[in-house]
């Protein structure tokens, strides 16, 4: 106790818990905006003010009371400066917090009519909680709490209120990825695909937000200016390990690209700002169809006015997916089909690497450095057989066996300066270089057999697809920040990037080899985008703040072949203003509302004018006409606590559709390319809610609801489609006795549409255990995903112009069981505490001897 007393001036907790109560009374329509986004979705303003007055309602009290205690030792002794924090039962959310004082002592008022739950903390003492209940105008004296003694020695202290597994922040959901114990052993792509409103779909590299393609990937504030094959690749290979969290951003503000019209995914780096060497690493080991093996490192230091972090992870693993494609064609006199089922045995091997680091020149200047490297190696032996039905009188059924190999080689360099100007401004300059080769070489041998003529034929057929990808990034911003209530912002960057794709494709029959000029082909991509913009953030009071801003992009864009010359030339420049609102009701409720302008560009397989076999029947092509597709979106954000309701609107204008079919009529074949649609409209309905059951016992249920009008533009007749869609996701975490735990998450999704493609609804169900180790020897978590078997993709399609039907499916064998330990380790003597709480990261460094 003597020596916790002589630390008191070193145990700095301030009043910064201190909560303040608004009223209903401080709302207003500042400027019209509520009136327009009240008449927009069809509400009169007094209709809107009586839906916020009902919300409002639910808090209101018709008085307030408070809270007496005081804090004492086994022996009776009072402990000052103790942490006492007052939180929701519901949702683990801070309510107030205070320090006790030199008599032990602590005083909460102005508390609601409400149960709560109350934490008392201090350097050296088991960590207290309790559970009371306050009626209106009343004060209640506790009875003295006594705090028994640890036994362990610390030589660090983290106070934690653990955070959720979902947070919504005023124009985006994150995703708190260190919070999940299913996620252990999975890679990025896997732990998004059990993300609230995200839609993986593996067969054209596509991910979905809210409905919505077009998504761009960000990590640590860095877009990644790579084709979405190239990042989908990187996320099926990225350790879930290191990722912090993952945020959602629907509506991105103006300071970002203007690139994606889902919005953006940014995933946030696992990184330690505590001083000294330290790291961490992990194994996993598992079985899907096959084994799958995994370890990632992680290393930092961070000392004076250097630091420095290298991350590595490899993972392999060999599985089996099983596809069946089916297509027919009825007509008049005859039915024409073709039917195929293919399995594909492969083995992937991923491996990325990171390292930076970064100098203090002086106070205020500072310069920094990443580099990254990433390869993934799929290398798939697979074989299928097919039935074809050509017309009446004739047909042929045979086997293809495949031997592919798909390299991806990905070198990403930065170099960043920043300089504080003063204390108001700041300069930050960045220079990106990307450099990407893709080696894609197939081997096909087909057998074919037609038993009208009892005539039967074999054929090779080798592929070769080599790209390399340059991308050159400058980007100079600049921050002004007069006061805590106002942040100007504003920057130019250009992105200068060229891709050479050489596809050589070689047929061997009867002996001959000859190349084949329709799938063979030599594209060139050059790319330049100019941008500018200019972004402001305004705390008008407590009550009401509003960001906004503009960005200008300009773009040109050139693809050529060897073959026709220039096929696509192109030079547009367009403005993307984003506007966000938002207004704190009281400490419980607030509302947000959001307006955004973005942009998807055609990707350069979507543009180049190549053919790519995939059977005897089935071919993907590219689509040299594809326009770019425009979106606005409108947001509407209701957050009472933790819980969450959102309403959003957006229109697509030429919406591009991946994969979307098409036929000859004269050969029966398929084709599969991108195409725009003339629109697509979204409403939906968002709703998040977290249900804190007791102190051990807490589930997450996130759930939407999309109305969908989409009209097709490419077809002879092109047709309006309108559909509902529903998605779900459920977690519960349930704490057990010894240092374990558990959690349970779920996935449904309903019917919806892809484009023309209709896909069956799919869901999965996943549960993991952890326990954690004493001692600091690390955590073992095991997990089981998709335990019933039924994330298995349905889907089908119908062009009647041909009167023509297709079905695919899919099975990723997603099923899977992995044991992954986890363990940190390096330097324990850290200089403070961190103090975390439900809802946001409140740091403090408290010195200890």
């Amino acid at each position: 106790m003597k020596q916790l007393e002589s630390n008191k001036s070193k145990l700095d907790f301030s009043k910064q818990l201190l909560c303040k109560k608004s009223t209903f009374n401080n709302f207003s329509l500042e400027n019209g905006f509520f009136e327009i986004f009240a008449t927009f979705y069809g509400v009169s303003k007094v209709g809107f003010l009586l839906i916020i007055t009902a919300l409002s309602s639910i808090i209101e009290v018709n008085g307030q009371g408070g809270i007496k205690g005081k804090i004492e030792d086994f022996s009776g002794n009072p402990i000052a400066y103790a942490n006492v924090v007052l939180l929701s039962p519901t949702d683990s959310l801070l309510i107030k917090g205070a320090v006790s004082d030199e008599n032990g002592s602590f005083y909460f008022d102005e508390l609601d009519k409400a149960g709560y739950m109350l934490s008392v903390a201090m350097i050296g003492y088991k960590k207290y909680w309790g559970h009371l209940s306050i009626e209106a105008n009343a004060l209640i004296n506790l009875p003295p709490i006594s705090l028994v003694e640890s036994e362990d020695e610390l030589e660090e202290i983290q106070v934690t209120a653990q955070l959720p597994l979902y947070e919504m922040k005023i124009d985006r959901m994150v995703i708190n990825v260190q919070s999940s114990i299913t996620s252990a052993g999975n890679t990025v792509l896997e732990v998004l695909q059990k993300s609230p409103g995200v839609m993986v779909n593996r067969q054209s590299n596509a991910i979905l937000l809210n409905g919505k393609e077009g998504v761009t990937i960000m990590i640590n504030n860095r877009i990644q200016r790579l084709p979405i094959g190239v990042v989908f690749q990187m996320l099926d290979g990225m350790s879930a390990a290191n990722i912090e969290k993952i945020e959602l951003i629907t509506n991105p503000p103006a300071k970002y690209d203007a690139e994606g019209i889902g919005g953006i995914i940014h995933l946030i780096m696992a990184e330690s700002e505590d001083f000294g060497t330290n790291g961490n690493f992990g194994l996993t080991a598992g079985m899907n169809a096959r084994e799958t093996l995994g370890t990632n490192f992680n290393l930092n230091h961070r000392k004076n006015k250097f630091s420095f972090f290298v991350d590595y992870q490899i993972l392999h693993d060999h599985n089996i997916q099983v596809f069946e494609n089916s297509f027919r064609i009825d007509n008049p006199d005859f039915t024409s089909s073709f039917a195929s089922i293919m399995d594909r045995p492969y083995q992937l091997t991923t491996q990325s690497f990171r390292t930076g680091l970064e100098w203090d020149l002086s106070s205020n200047t500072r310069i920094g450095t990443i580099v990254s490297g990433f390869q993934r190696k799929h290398h798939m032996f697979a074989s299928s057989v097919f039935d074809n039905k050509i017309t009446a009188d004739s047909s042929r059924y045979g086997t293809i066996k495949i031997e592919e190999l798909n390299l991806w080689n990905h070198f990403t360099s930065n170099i960043h300066f920043i300089h504080r100007v003063n204390n108001k401004s700041t300069l930050r300059l960045d220079l990106d270089y990307n450099l990407s080769k893709h080696h894609n070489p197939s081997d096909y041998q087909l057998d074919f057999h037609y038993p009208e003529n009892n005539l039967s034929t074999a054929e090779m057929i080798d592929m070769i697809k080599t790209t390399p990808i340059h991308m050159k990034v400058a980007g100079l911003d600049y921050s002004f920040q007069p006061s805590d209530a106002f942040k100007f912002e504003a920057g130019v960057k250009g992105t200068f990037s060229n891709f050479e794709n050489d596809v050589e494709v070689l047929f061997t029959q009867n002996g001959s080899t000859f190349r084949n000029e329709e799938l063979s082909v030599l594209a060139f991509l050059e790319e330049d985008i100019l941008a500018g913009y200019m972004a402001a953030e305004w705390m008008i009071n407590e009550s009401n703040q509003v960001n906004g801003g503009i960005r200008f992009e300009n773009t040109r864009t050139f693809v050529r072949t060897a073959a026709q010359g220039m096929v696509v030339n192109r030079d547009f420049g367009n403005f993307f203003p984003s506007l966000f609102y938002r207004k704190t009701i009281n400490d419980n409720l607030n509302l947000n509302l959001g307006f955004s302008k973005r942009i998807q560009r055609p990707t350069f397989n979507d543009l180049a004018p190549f053919v790519f076999f995939v059977d005897p029947n089935t071919f993907i092509s590219g689509n040299p006409a594809l326009l770019p597709a425009f979106i606005d979106g409108i947001k509407t954000d209701i957050n009472f606590r933790r819980a969450n309701i959102s309403l959003e609107y957006s229109h697509t204008k030429n919406p591009i559709g991946a994969l979307q079919p098409e036929l000859d009529s004269i050969n029966k074949r398929q084709f599969f390319r991108s195409q725009n649609l003339d629109y697509h409209k979204i409403y939906s309905i968002n709703l998040n809610i977290p249900w804190i059951i007791n102190d051990w016992w807490d589930v997450q249920l996130n759930s939407g609801g999309f109305y969908n009008k989409l009209r097709t533009a490419h077809l002879k007749v092109n047709e309006s489609n309108d559909f509902f869609n529903f998605t779900a996701n459920v977690t519960s975490n349930i704490k057990l006795p010894h240092n374990f735990s558990t959690e349970i998450t779920g996935m449904y999704q309903s019917k919806m549409n892809w484009g023309m493609w209709l896909f069956e609804p799919i869901g999965n169900l996943n549960i993991g255990f952890q326990k954690t180790l004493n001692q600091n020897k690390g955590t073992l978590r095991l997990t089981f995903d998709d335990i019933f078997y039924n994330n298995i993709w349905r889907f089908n399609t119908s062009i009647p112009e041909y009167n023509v039907t297709n079905s695919f499916v899919a099975d990723w064998h997603m099923q899977a069981i992995r044991l992954n330990y986890t363990r940190s380790f390096g330097n324990k003597k850290l200089r403070g505490v961190k103090i975390k709480s439900g809802s946001e990261e409140l740091q403090r460094r408290l010195e200890t001897n």
